[in-house]
C-alpha cells in the first residue's frame, strides 16, 4: 500500500526581522502621561517578566531601564499611569529602544520627541 504526502501549500515565510512586524503602541497624546515620578513601580508581566516585575524610579538606571521596557511593552492605557511625560522627553535620548519603536513615537509626537537627540544605542 502505498501513501503520498498532499504538498502543503503555506504562505510565503514573512523573513522581515519581528520588530518590523510587531505593533507598537503609543499614548494618545504626551499630556496624558501622568505616572509616577519615584518610588517603586510595579507592570505587568508583558513589561517585565521578572519573578518581581518592579523597577525603583529612585535608581536611576532602574529609571531608565523601566522607561525604555515601558515604551516598548506597554499596551493601550498602560502608557498614561505608568511614565510621566516630563521624564519621558527628559529620558529620551538615553532610552534603550528598537530603532523601529522609536520611530513610530516620532512619527506620533514628532514636535516633542523628532528634536531630541538620541544617545543610546538601538536595537
Amino acid at each position: 500500500m502505498s501513501s503520498t504526502v498532499a504538498e502543503l501549500q503555506l504562505p510565503p515565510a514573512d523573513r522581515r526581522p519581528f520588530a518590523d512586524r510587531r505593533p507598537w503602541f503609543t499614548p494618545d497624546s504626551l499630556d496624558n502621561l501622568h505616572g509616577p515620578r519615584s518610588g517603586l513601580v510595579w507592570v505587568s508581566a508583558h513589561i517585565n517578566t521578572a519573578p518581581e516585575p518592579v523597577y525603583n524610579f529612585d535608581d536611576p538606571a532602574e529609571l531608565r531601564a523601566g522607561y525604555s521596557a515601558i515604551v516598548q511593552e506597554a499596551i493601550p492605557g498602560e502608557h498614561e499611569w505608568l511614565l510621566d511625560k516630563e521624564l519621558l522627553l527628559k529620558l529620551w535620548p538615553d532610552l534603550f529602544l528598537p530603532r523601529q519603536c522609536r520611530a513610530v513615537w516620532i512619527a506620533k509626537f514628532p514636535e516633542e520627541l523628532g528634536s531630541l537627540p538620541v544617545r543610546a544605542l538601538s536595537l
